[in-house]
This record gives structure tokens, C-alpha cells and sequence, in this order.
């Protein structure tokens, strides 16, 4: 069976839905967050340090002699049009 799918203003797609007792194949997208801090060091000059995502608050180390600014992005940025 074949549905059309809304998937913005203007445009839809068509997808299959799995009958029972058939194979059928999908794509998934997992995203997890992560903690960055940034840093204004003594010599004037900004420091990005990136944390790992995963599940966990892993929050990279400090910088020493350096003002931070903690950054958490949760969700994934993206630009649209």
C-alpha cells in the first residue's frame, strides 16, 4: 500500500507501509545531545572546547585564565530556506 506523506509547505513524498509477514527496510535519524563550552582566554582570543554527545552530561574541562560561556545544544540545528 502506497501513502503520500507531508513533509512541508510544498512538498510530499510517497512511502510504502510494511504488510504483515513481508520484510521491509527503513532509515532512521538519532540524535543526542552535548555540552561546549567557550572561552575568552587571557590573550584576548575565543577557545571552543566541544563536549561528546551521548546521553550523559559530559561536560568538557575549564580552560584556566579564561571567562567561559557554557553552550547545551539539545536539538540539531539545522538551516532551512
Amino acid at each position: 500500500m502506497k501513502v503520500l506523506e507531508w513533509i512541508g509547505p510544498r512538498e510530499m513524498r510517497l512511502i510504502d507501509i510494511p504488510k504483515p509477514e513481508s520484510d521491509f527496510r527503513c532509515d532512521y535519524d538519532y540524535y543526542v545531545s552535548r555540552i561546549d563550552k567557550l572561552f575568552l582566554t587571557d590573550q584576548q582570543k575565543f577557545k571552543l572546547v566541544y563536549g561528546i554527545p551521548g546521553e550523559g552530561d559530559d561536560v568538557p574541562a575549564n580552560i584556566d585564565n579564561a571567562m567561559l560561556s557554557l553552550i547545551h545544544i539539545s536539538e540539531p540545528t539545522r538551516r532551512t530556506p
